[in-house]
């Protein structure tokens, strides 16, 4: 009887671990904006005993979603977007807001002012760059500006203004020029979905750019986000499994997890339940219904 007992309780407390990995960490709730108040390190769980995943210094921000009292799930973009479990303790409220109310911004470049936070909204009308727009608010998701411009009130999306670097990523390969000309000499390649840094575009349409360390110039055009482009880009709304299948009945196909506010581009819908989408360099299903 107690070995049947022990058994029991071994296999409950594995199923509670499964049901937290396959639905604790895709939990709806909204985010707000915090600072860290101490370096500590990212977790994969809400315990010292998961594994770390990256230090945050302390005086970060970050997009601080659910919360089990000690831990809190958030979003921290350093290098690069990193998600998992960070100690409430260490977390501070900056009001909720990534840019104060009524704060102007100049346009870095041109981009669509949009209906709602994400590419899948409606366009209102192009802004042109140079343009100067008033900052009403920040998407609760994050990676949006709520603005006003010309009467109008949109959505645009951040990294487009003079104030603050852009990242975007390419839709093929591209020549990285020492001079925004196509005659200028090449110093690199940067890859197909490789993402670059743009620091300008000149009017004739050059990016001033860095990619792993080298700068330089790549013709503008060629961004998976540009207007044109056959495939769009979407930003989770909660942390997800990437998967290698369209099957969400186990953890053996899981080839990666996207983390909240992270921007994937959709390549397909296969069917009404599965996206295909590329994340970084890895290409995999993802459900629909977890995207802002």
């Amino acid at each position: 009887m107690k070995k049947r007992m022990t058994a029991f309780r071994v296999a409950a407390v594995v199923l509670g671990m499964l049901a937290v990995l396959m639905f604790g960490a895709v939990t709806a709730q909204a985010s707000v904006t915090m600072k860290t108040t101490k370096a500590a390190y990212l977790r994969t769980g809400p315990s010292s005993k998961t594994t770390k995943i990256v230090k945050i210094p302390k005086g970060k921000t970050v997009t601080a979603g659910v919360s089990d009292g000690k831990y809190t799930k958030v979003v921290y973009r350093g290098n690069k977007a990193y998600g998992g479990w960070f100690p409430t303790k260490y977390l501070k409220s900056t009001g909720g807001g990534g840019s104060s109310t009524g704060t102007t911004k100049t346009t870095a470049t041109a981009i669509w002012l949009r209906t709602g936070p994400g590419t899948n909204y409606s366009r209102i009308r192009a802004i042109e760059g140079g343009e100067k727009v008033t900052v009403l608010g920040t998407s609760a998701s994050g990676g949006w500006y709520k603005v006003s411009y010309k009467g109008q009130t949109g959505y645009l999306r951040q990294g487009y203004f003079t104030d603050e670097t852009m990242v975007r990523e390419v839709a093929t390969a591209v020549y990285i020029r020492s001079t925004p000309s196509k005659n200028g000499t090449i110093i690199g390649v940067v890859p197909a979905y490789g993402k670059v840094s743009v620091y300008s575009r000149t009017s004739n349409n050059w990016c001033r750019i860095t990619y792993n360390g080298k700068s330089g110039y790549i013709y503008g055009g060629y961004f998976t986000t540009d207007s044109g482009s056959s495939q769009t880009t979407r930003i989770v709304k909660t942390a997800i499994y990437l998967r290698s299948s369209a099957d969400a009945s186990s953890l053996s196909n899981v080839i990666d997890t996207v983390p909240q506010g992270a921007e994937v581009t959709i390549v397909s819908q296969p069917s009404s339940r599965w996206y295909i989408v590329r994340y970084g360099s890895k290409t995999g299903y993802l459900r629909s219904g977890y995207f802002a």
